[in-house]
């Protein structure tokens, strides 16, 4: 069992952990014996390519040094995200978004920044949808690959990332991941007003997102409060919890998963020219996203979210893009496994059915 002590104003959060911080230790473990591994092999002075993803250009080869995608993206995303959280701190242009009486009112920077207006195109065509985006161009480039790339292993990371994505997200038995931990650190199910006020309601309306207005549920405005008509309606929201930033863990687990796959297809030297032409857009097609994603991740980091929330949306995308790497290691084995158990399965059954059969007819 581990424990981090994290600084947080006015106080001091420990964290015990043991699963997962195993798995976050494991990816950043497996980044450092690489970049070690890679140090012996090479000249000092070549840290600095080292560290943004390129590959030892040895005294005896004449070759361009290559670049690993992973490690670059890997540099790049945590790069972007801490020169946007610098920049939100020093200028204080984040917004605290579990503040009840501050996230459903506009950006006090909207009218200036496009971006820190939560309906700018980026927000609500891509972000939005970030994991629909990042999914169309992972199977637009593995359908394209060449037939020895389309390898099951690379169907089995998309698959793992996309459990992970419903359960932190959407549903785990209930209430999504994040929601849970919103509650878990006290949070209040609250529902915002056209007034501006706030008021309090039973956290069963956060988990089912049920709309509520003053026609269906009387007896939660009884106190005095100014509403529009009564056709006003609203689904209140978990707040005053530690409310992970989901944007900074599903943009930084996408970037991850985008490059890894990207590598697939780099790593194979020469036979990139033998890419087909549907490959090549495809190829260009995932570049472009992962840059769409690296600027997203740096308007999100200055613009909302309190440092603390940034930092863990982050440290949970590391952890859990490992927990990736594992589970696509360990489906295959359990498939095997179940298919073997269904054949022993039916083979059993078929055994107890024949000396059945047997038995009643002596």
């Amino acid at each position: 069992m581990y424990c981090v002590v994290v600084p947080y104003p006015c106080c001091t959060r420990c964290y015990l952990n043991t699963k997962i911080l195993d798995v976050s230790l494991h990816f950043w473990t497996w980044h450092a014996r690489g970049f070690y591994a890679d140090v012996t092999r090479s000249s000092w002075l070549q840290i600095p390519n080292l560290l943004f993803g390129f590959a030892p250009q040895h005294p005896e080869s004449h070759r361009p040094l290559m670049l690993d995608i992973r490690k670059a993206a890997f540099a790049a995303t945590t790069g972007v995200l801490l020169i946007g959280t610098i920049y939100s701190i020093t200028y204080n242009t984040y917004l605290d978004t579990s503040n009840p009486y501050l996230t459903h009112l506009p950006h006090p920077l909207g009218n200036t920044n496009y971006f820190a207006n939560k309906s700018n195109l980026l927000n609500v065509i891509f972000i939005k949808r970030a994991w629909g985006w990042t999914s169309a161009a992972f199977l637009f480039l593995y359908l394209t690959s060449p037939p020895d790339a389309q390898v099951m292993e690379r169907m089995y990371k998309w698959l793992a990332e996309t459990a992970i994505w419903l359960v932190f997200t959407s549903w785990f038995f209930g209430p999504a991941v994040l929601e849970r931990v919103i509650a878990l650190s006290g949070g209040e199910c609250m529902l915002a007003l056209p007034s501006g006020g706030v008021i309090s309601v039973p956290q069963e309306y956060c988990n089912t997102k049920s709309p509520l207005s003053p026609s269906t549920h009387p007896s939660l405005f009884t106190a005095p409060f100014s509403l529009p008509d009564s056709n006003w309606h609203a689904i209140p929201r978990l707040r005053r919890g530690h409310d992970i930033s989901g944007h900074v863990f599903l943009l930084t687990m996408s970037i991850l998963f985008l490059a890894d796959q990207l590598h697939s297809s780099i790593r194979r030297g020469p036979a990139r020219a033998t890419w087909s032409y549907m490959h090549k857009w495809a190829v260009a097609a995932n570049v472009t996203l992962i840059a769409i994603w690296l600027f997203a991740s740096y308007t999100t980091s200055v613009y909302f979210h309190t440092v603390f929330e940034k930092f863990t949306g982050y440290r949970k995308s590391l952890a859990n893009y490992g927990l990736s790497l594992i589970l696509a290691d360990v489906l295959p084995q359990c498939l095997e496994y179940w298919a073997l158990e269904s054949r022993n399965s039916l083979f059993l059954n078929r055994f107890l059915y024949l000396s059945r059969s047997l038995v009643k007819a002596s």
